[in-house]
């Protein structure tokens, strides 16, 4: 993911959140959506048409004036300038302003980070509204070997307390479908269930079992993605 964040002029203190690998392939790609957020929160969305060649990456937001102004987008062009071809890093943002000819740098801080499991869902789902040729001409010039990359992540130590009682509670049921669990642990022999914080850890949800509920695998997935 590739975050911009505008000090400049209207659009400071605004972040373009621009999926990876939209960054990757030359050529042009039209009516890429990404996320904006904004002020106090904001969540926006953003529609452009991205060319990338060589070391730039041109996000054209002119195409879909009606769904930008919708949403408070500035038109023009935001011109991407990396440090190399392998587009690693970034040297200067720059933007063109709506029916102007050239371009001025912007003061942005900006951060090239691996996509979240949320954007790699949004990327599947723009995929699946591309027809099968269209697919298989992407899949013909596509990287055989996948991209790696080191992340950190934070972690939260969880009290085994608040696990070992909220399975006791369920007693070998689901609490959310009322079936029983759907296989025995092989180490321990009992019920197999899963412990879901009904407000995340990471949103700012309590570790106690007044927010946990012990869940069969199906309603957990269900949980976080139905």
């Amino acid at each position: 993911m590739l975050t911009i964040l505008w000090h400049d002029g209207e659009s400071a203190g605004y972040t373009d959140c621009i999926p990876e690998d939209c960054l990757l392939r030359d050529g042009r790609q039209e009516q890429v959506t990404h996320d904006v957020t904004g002020p106090r929160s904001g969540r926006y969305q953003a529609r452009c048409s991205i060319t990338v060649k060589g070391t730039t990456a041109d996000l054209d937001y002119r195409p879909f004036k009606e769904f930008n102004l919708q949403r408070g987008m500035l038109l023009g062009v935001e011109r991407i300038q990396f440090t190399t071809q392998a587009r690693e890093t970034v040297s200067q943002v720059w933007w063109k302003e709506n029916r102007k000819r050239s371009f001025k740098p912007c003061s942005t801080s900006v951060a090239l980070t691996p996509d979240s499991p949320e954007d790699f869902d949004e990327q599947v789902a723009a995929s699946s509204q591309l027809s099968s040729d269209e697919r298989r001409t992407r899949l013909a010039s596509a990287a055989r070997k996948p991209q790696h990359f080191r992340i950190a992540t934070v972690a939260y130590r969880r009290n085994p307390d608040v696990v070992a009682e909220v399975l006791f509670r369920a007693g070998g049921r689901c609490q959310r479908c009322n079936k029983p669990a759907p296989f025995k642990r092989s180490d321990t022999c009992l019920p197999y269930l899963e412990v879901h914080h009904k407000k995340r850890l990471a949103d700012g949800g309590d570790d106690t079992v007044k927010n946990a509920i012990a869940l069969c695998p199906n309603c957990h997935r269900e949980a976080h993605y139905g």
